[in-house]
């Protein structure tokens, strides 16, 4: 299911979810589509994640799990 702050009726699909699956995603805004991977950022950046990001990107508050 679609995360409802993600996309909406009558809204632009702004994010997507990585074509081939993995753990990554797509932002689609005017300086034109960019893709993040998210391999390896916990590891890279924990020292500067706010522990409440943290919780987030640890797969705890959203479907998307690295």
């Amino acid at each position: 299911p679609t995360t409802p702050y993600l996309t909406g009726p009558n809204q632009p699909d702004v994010y997507t979810k990585p074509r081939y699956g993995g753990a990554g995603f797509t932002v689609v805004h005017y300086a034109g589509t960019i893709s993040y991977n998210l391999v390896g950022v916990l590891k890279t950046n924990r020292d500067t994640l706010r522990p409440a990001l943290s919780f987030v990107m640890r797969g705890e508050c959203t479907q998307w799990r690295l």
